[in-house]
């Protein structure tokens, strides 16, 4: 019974140590949501899907509608068609990680290297004004990639 009692007993002091650790500090503003640059001093960008923790889950639909609402008058009227909607979506894309990791930074190769795939994709399942939504607040430092092209999917679906 001794054998089974010292791995609990270790288990028991190490749980609260390791809540301890993990427990974020609320007026730190770092942490894993935190947007920080591949460079220093070179620029950082908003992440949009902050760590809120369990009990306060991030409504997308509703951001996805404030989304809409902040950027409906400055879509273009008509829209482009598919391929040269999201063909600016993708160059202002890379631009913003150019800009924010730097010219050779591994999100601006990855972004370059997949882009005909990427291309062919966007046009197949993004609506027209999702892929200038995405442009729009790119540009504006709104936040990463992955999560724009989600909310303004939202609030622009197909």
């Amino acid at each position: 019974m001794t054998l089974a009692l010292v791995p609990m007993s270790r288990l028991l002091l190490l749980v609260p140590a390791l809540a301890f650790a993990c427990a974020k500090d609320p007026g730190s503003g770092g942490g894993p949501g935190a947007a920080t640059p591949s460079k220093p001093g070179v620029g950082s960008i908003r992440v949009g899907n902050q760590v809120k923790g369990v009990e306060a889950q991030p409504d997308y639909n509703a951001e996805a509608e404030e989304i809409r609402q902040s950027v409906e008058g400055t879509l273009p009227s008509p829209l482009p068609s598919p391929k040269a909607a999201c063909n600016t979506m993708f160059d202002a894309v890379i631009s913003m990680y150019r800009r924010v990791d730097g010219d050779g930074a591994r999100s601006v190769t990855l972004l370059e290297a997949t882009r005909e795939a990427d291309q062919a994709a966007c046009e197949s399942e993004t609506s027209s004004a999702a892929a200038a939504c995405v442009a729009v607040l790119i540009t504006r430092d709104g936040g990463e990639f992955a999560w724009l092209l989600d909310q303004c999917s939202r609030a622009f679906p197909s």
